[in-house]
């Protein structure tokens, strides 16, 4: 009979996941936003762009028409649409630009650029936390406090995270990504859900459902028109 512990070839376990409470995210939001939002609406809307992407959501709000973006007589194609979105939603929210707005309304009201801003400072509070939740859940509670205060009062990423351009958005889409990501691959944890034939089912008709109304509309908005690719 072999003398060999079975035990002592096992792989070993991973040792527990520190488990990550909900008010401690929520302090770290809380902490982020005493920096980030008490003086957001203290300044004009210094960036070109601020103004620029200002006046696409002020059209939306105009013409009350949420897919079609415009510029002047011009349909405007720069940028992708969350942008116009989060602005023209933080103009609803603070009753500003109310079917277009008075005249003078963006330069004068004082609730101008928190409308404007807010939705992006949130979105720069958001990754911060995210990335928080990921070093404290793979690593240790003081590397994510040092992380996240590094990245915090970073003076670019302050500043960006307080202008409304598209940089913030996409940037907090993109840690949020990677956080997913590296908890999927590193936390052993976590087990993965038993597969449901009905769930697939349910996120098919959801995303064909989206996708197909995108296309309806975009076809709808082009009429009679045709796109020309390339030149």
């Amino acid at each position: 009979m072999s003398s060999v512990d079975p035990l002592a070839s096992a792989p070993p376990v991973p040792a527990p996941r520190p488990r990550i409470r909900v008010w401690e995210v929520a302090l770290v939001c809380a902490l982020v936003a005493a920096v980030y939002l008490p003086r957001l609406g203290s300044y004009s809307l210094w960036d070109p762009w601020e103004g620029h992407y200002a006046e696409v959501a002020r059209r939306m709000r105009e013409e009350h028409d949420w897919l079609r973006m415009r510029w002047q007589t011009e349909t405007f194609y720069s940028k992708p649409p969350l942008t116009f979105w989060l602005m023209a939603g933080g103009m609803k929210l603070f009753g500003v630009g109310e079917d277009g707005g008075y005249s003078g309304e963006l330069a004068t009201s004082p609730r101008t650029e928190w409308a404007l801003r807010l939705p992006f400072a949130l979105f720069g509070i958001a990754a911060i936390a995210a990335l928080w939740f990921l070093l404290a859940r793979l690593t240790s509670r003081r590397v994510a406090w040092l992380a996240a205060t590094v990245l915090a009062t970073t003076p670019y990423y302050f500043f960006i995270s307080s202008q409304a351009i598209t940089d913030i958005p996409a940037t907090a889409l993109l840690v949020g990504t990677l956080v997913l990501f590296a908890l999927a691959i590193q936390d052993d944890s976590y087990r993965p859900l038993a597969p449901r034939r009905y769930a697939l089912y349910a996120f098919l008709v959801m995303f064909l459902a989206v996708v197909l109304a995108q296309l309806g509309a975009f076809v709808a908005y082009l009429g009679d028109s045709r796109l020309v690719v390339g030149s």
